[in-house]
């Protein structure tokens, strides 16, 4: 009988160790993945570090204080419609443009200069991409009670808590720690390896990523939205002591809109460049209507020399044609210029070739000014005689065609 009865307490005493393992283990593992201490086929993250788990959470952006809302537009570039300055005394902007010849790509932005031609801010375009699920990235995730939890919640609240909340806490429910591995891995797939911090615009769609900057003085800052499971992004550079610059950037993160755009969308915006006055197109407005048009059709070079051809008309445009002048040369091999422009600061190499241009134009209009010329040089007497004749026969026949017979 005491037999059975050792037996019996042997056997109670592994289920309740064997329970208590069961309900303890998950908890065990979860804290020992936070701490980057855990690797297993199951679950295992290469790249974690401890700043995955703290975002920064919903930020207050103050309401900007430029005002004025005449001199701002929104301009449609890439997949962004970003408000930037127009016919703006303290303002302007001038493209960013950089063409890698080995991939065929070109980098595409905007600086924002203050009225004594200062750069203050500069953004970029990013290239739209997939949002990605990746409910296959672990195995843990194939567990049916896992992947039905996780497929269960919201997209919409998946995209906000990757960027809010916080996962230091590990007494949670398991279904609630299984949705915290699953934002951690997202995490590690989402965010850049030179990230400082995280969090999102309180009341937006509008991711903000701090990047590392090459240059102290300034913050570097990746914006991201999702919309249909589309992730459009930009990266705004702003200077940190310099109270326009963080004005501007207030502007950016509040009213920056995500849109995708097209070929189509390119000829829309051309044609409203058309209906602006001279003035208006020889300016950086039209440079910003055709920069927008181009962004959508970036196989069109008519769009770059368009604007090279109308800003070299207007005044103070020598920022943006450096640029372009630039871009147009390292691409197509000639920088489209038309006519000479004072203040300029090219290398000395693009400087000569912009001046060759004008040059081999200059000669172009010498040669058919003088085609012209040779056209309409004085007729010798002889041919002065033959035209005369010729035009007194025709006269001759229309007066006999014309001759009324009376019989």
């Amino acid at each position: 009988m005491k037999n059975f009865i050792a037996i019996g307490l042997i056997f109670v005493s592994i289920l309740i160790v064997g329970a208590g393992t069961l309900f303890v283990s998950p908890y065990y593992f979860y804290s020992k993945i936070l701490k980057n201490d855990f690797y297993s086929e199951w679950y295992a993250l290469t790249n974690l570090k401890d700043k995955h788990l703290h975002a920064k959470g919903a930020l207050e952006i103050p309401e900007s204080t430029i005002g004025n809302g005449d001199l701002w537009k929104k301009f449609h570039i890439l997949d962004v419609l970003v408000p930037l300055p127009v016919r703006n005394p303290f303002f302007y902007a001038s493209p960013v443009l950089q063409y890698f010849p080995d991939s065929k790509r070109t980098e595409i932005g905007i600086k924002i200069y203050d009225g004594n031609e200062r750069e203050i801010s500069k953004l970029y375009f990013m290239q739209n991409k997939l949002f990605p699920s990746d409910l296959n990235g672990q195995k843990f995730f194939q567990l049916p009670l896992v992947k039905k939890h996780i497929k269960s919640i919201p997209q919409q609240k998946i995209w906000q808590d990757l960027f809010i909340k916080k996962l230091d806490n590990w007494n949670i429910p398991f279904a609630e720690m299984a949705y915290n591995l699953y934002l951690l891995h997202l995490r590690t797939k989402l965010l850049p390896d030179n990230y400082k911090s995280f969090g999102l615009v309180k009341e937006t769609n509008t991711a903000v990523i701090e990047l590392e900057s090459k240059n102290k003085d300034y913050i570097t800052e990746l914006l991201l939205t999702k919309t249909r499971g589309v992730i459009y992004s930009f990266v705004l550079i702003s200077e940190i002591n310099n109270e326009e610059s963080q004005t501007l950037r207030q502007k950016f993160l509040r009213e920056t809109q995500f849109q995708g755009g097209s070929i189509h969308l390119s000829k829309i915006i051309y044609r409203e460049f058309k209906g602006l006055n001279y003035s208006q197109q020889i300016d950086q407005e039209g440079m910003l209507y055709l920069l927008s048009a181009w962004t959508h059709n970036t196989i069109n070079q008519d769009y770059i020399r368009e604007m090279i051809a109308y800003l070299e008309r207007g005044e103070r445009t020598q920022r943006q044609l450096e640029t372009l002048y630039k871009y147009a040369y390292s691409r197509y091999g000639q920088t489209f210029s038309t006519k000479g422009v004072e203040g300029l600061q090219l290398s000395d190499s693009l400087d000569f070739q912009r001046k060759l241009e004008l040059e081999r134009k200059a000669d172009e209009e010498a040669l058919k000014n003088k085609k012209v010329i040779v056209e309409e040089k004085k007729l010798t007497k002889e041919e002065e005689m033959q035209l005369l004749l010729k035009k007194a026969k025709r006269d001759k026949k229309k007066m006999n065609k014309n001759r009324m017979i009376i019989d």
